[in-house]
């Protein structure tokens, strides 16, 4: 057991009560849709998963909104591959359409 691992869980708590004093006014308002799109890929080697580009109108670059990009290309990203999602974010959730845009990695 590393040092740090007892101290995890209230440096987590820490954290996010930091997060939430700093740069809470910019957290997506609840029940209001953002229209707009994100472009990402997962990369060949390695498989880390990037945000290319994104746009969501109105709506502020924040740390939640990049998790939620992050957390929904994780799920959606394909190895190799350049993908567009065109939509809305709406309560952390995104709907809409995925295209891909390159499949011809050398």
């Amino acid at each position: 057991m590393a040092l740090a691992d007892p101290f995890a869980a209230v440096d987590a708590v820490n954290h996010e009560i930091v997060a939430r004093n700093t740069w809470g006014h910019l957290a997506p308002v609840k029940h209001r849709a953002f229209r707009g799109y994100m472009v990402f890929t997962c990369a060949g080697y390695g498989g880390d998963i990037a945000i290319i580009d994104a746009d969501w109108g109105d709506l502020e670059d924040s740390t939640w909104l990049y998790d939620a990009m992050l957390e929904y290309a994780g799920k959606h990203a394909e190895r190799g591959k350049v993908t567009r999602f065109d939509g809305v974010f709406r309560n952390y959730r995104f709907t809409g359409v995925q295209t891909v845009l390159s499949t011809d990695l050398p």
